[in-house]
């Protein structure tokens, strides 16, 4: 990864949007990033103003509610599963979307393991549904992050 850039497929993780809605905006014009050889790369700066747009904020926002609704309704397997929100009070997006990156890398070492984030206003969220012993792993890996 290129430093404070992600790739088409790390947002698609981050918004849980596919990556083929996330295509649509780049043609719309409502998502801007760079082409590369290897792929999109997204800047810091435009994936803050990504996650400024009300559509993207809503969509988000709904899917990290239907992972956590899931969760209490047991529409999914809870035996041993855990779900949590955790809120960060980031001090810039850049500082956001590093805390990202590491749930980003972390979440792929899990099972199966489902997981959100939403940037606005200063105020990061990750929402994370899996194995409580991961969950936890990956929350307590912060601090060292």
């Amino acid at each position: 990864m290129t430093e404070n850039s992600f790739s088409l497929s790390q947002l698609a993780e981050m918004s849980m949007l596919t990556e083929r809605t996330l295509h649509n905006y780049l043609k719309r014009g409502l998502l801007h990033g760079k082409k590369t050889a290897s792929g999109w790369r997204f800047s810091v700066e435009e994936l803050e103003r990504f996650w400024e747009q009300p559509f993207v904020s809503a969509a988000v926002h709904s899917k990290q509610l239907a992972i956590a609704d899931d969760f209490l309704q047991r529409r999914v397997p809870t035996a041993g599963q855990i779900c949590m929100a955790y809120d960060c009070a980031a001090p810039s997006p850049e500082e956001a979307l590093r805390l990202c990156e590491y749930f980003l890398s972390a979440v792929k070492h899990c099972s199966d393991m489902r997981f959100a984030y939403h940037y606005e206003k200063g105020l990061m969220r990750v929402t994370l549904r899996g194995k409580a012993e991961e969950v936890t792993a990956v929350i307590n890996g912060i601090v060292k992050a």
